[in-house]
């Protein structure tokens, strides 16, 4: 991730924004929804819709 993705992504969820490499929804979205699990974090409606929709690009 380039310095100025980073600073475009800053703190915003994957319901507002996501990599714009398509090619990396799937890790993304898993890397995601660990976190969420690990730290017992809750799930917007949503996020849950950008995450399964870049879910469903995982093979």
């Amino acid at each position: 991730m380039s310095a100025d993705s980073n600073r475009a992504k800053a703190d915003k969820g994957p319901d507002v924004w996501r990599p714009s490499a398509t090619g990396y929804w799937c890790t993304y979205s898993r890397a995601w929804t660990d976190i969420k699990h690990v730290y017992g974090l809750s799930v917007t409606e949503t996020e849950k819709s950008a995450l399964t929709e870049m879910l469903d690009t995982c093979a």
